[in-house]
């Protein structure tokens, strides 16, 4: 039983324009699939996962309300289970987040790079508390991003910093913690006692590096996720059962600890 919990999906009328525009922002790197609901489904189907789970983004304050009408209706279909997204601008997150919460979805996604906000901001801080306050997880964009070169707006640092703010066991910073940014990923949080994921940062360094990181966090504070349609989720899944780690940790990755986040414990 294998958990995607980093992926990515676009209605159907926009897929092929989104993923075009943010090929193009990224330096070309090319997609994995045609960017729909149903072609992560194929993905799974073709790869062997069990579950995804799709984090979309709100780059504007207008996007958020139609974003997480969709999250709410796709959440638990067919294999998939979605977060919802907030922007800072949107200007009553407390209602909006009660709503994700109501509705059954486990946690929000923030993008500080396409909001053009930083972590450590104070709009940022209080809508993550208020979301930790209902009770759902947030997962955000760690370390640099193509669409924002040279300002980075979520580092590690950043991170570490804020924590003693932030509820740890509800936090989740994306690519194994900072994207692009090791140094301070191993300086900064390494070892603290909150969540990171597994996307993407293969692209960027060597595996023995992720492995050593991966093998000095708490093992039950580590999920499995591509990126897709960024990355393969067969390849992802491949380069994370080469690295030598032990069985239990691997299953610990790719089942144990996202299962327990999103509250399932066999295939529905």
């Amino acid at each position: 039983m294998i958990i995607d919990f980093h992926t990515h999906t676009f209605p159907d009328k926009i897929a092929a324009k989104a993923l075009r525009g943010l090929s193009e922002t990224a330096n070309g790197v090319l997609p994995h699939t045609d960017g729909t609901e149903a072609g992560l489904r194929a993905s799974m189907r073709e790869n062997g996962i069990d579950y995804s789970v799709v984090m979309p983004v709100a780059t504007a304050a207008h996007q958020v309300e139609g974003i997480n009408n969709n999250a709410i209706a796709v959440n638990g279909t067919d294999g998939l289970w979605s977060f919802g997204a907030m922007h800072y601008e949107y200007t009553d997150y407390q209602k909006e987040l009660r709503r994700i919460k109501d509705a059954g979805l486990k946690g929000i996604k923030l993008h500080h790079d396409y909001m053009q906000l930083r972590f450590d901001d104070r709009r940022s801080i209080e809508i993550m508390q208020e979301a930790f306050r209902l009770g759902l997880l947030v997962l955000i964009h760690a370390g640099n991003d193509p669409v924002s070169p040279d300002v980075h707006y979520c580092t590690p640092k950043m991170i570490h910093d804020v924590l003693p703010e932030l509820q740890k066991n509800l936090l989740i910073a994306s690519h194994y913690g900072g994207l692009m940014n090791m140094d301070e990923v191993e300086e900064y949080l390494m070892g603290e006692d909150i969540y990171i994921d597994t996307s993407m940062a293969h692209h960027y360094y060597g595996l023995e590096r992720l492995r050593n990181i991966l093998t000095h966090h708490p093992s039950d504070r580590i999920l499995f996720g591509s990126d897709s349609p960024w990355e393969n989720q067969g390849t992802s899944l491949r380069l994370l059962k080469s690295m030598s780690l032990s069985d239990e940790l691997i299953r610990k990755i790719t089942w144990d600890n996202p299962a327990r986040l999103l509250g399932i414990s066999r295939k529905i």
